[in-house]
């Protein structure tokens, strides 16, 4: 049992729905992801921060996924 809620979509802010939606877009929404969810603004930061670190690295996607 998570110490910190886990949180649905309903708990998203409208504005950030879209967040929830291309997280869930291939499964359900990992706990990791839930738990950031309770503040949206840091959850949708930390995925632009992972993005972009992960986008700007230089490597194909094969090799991405074995560093991975």
């Amino acid at each position: 049992m998570s110490r910190v809620p886990l949180v649905t979509r309903d708990d998203f802010p409208e504005e950030l729905k879209y967040v929830w939606d291309k997280l869930g877009a291939d499964g359900p929404v990992l706990n990791i992801f839930r738990t950031l969810g309770n503040n949206a603004h840091v959850l949708r930061n930390y995925l632009r921060l992972g993005n972009s670190l992960w986008r700007d690295i230089g490597v194909d996607v094969a090799t991405r996924e074995l560093i991975i």
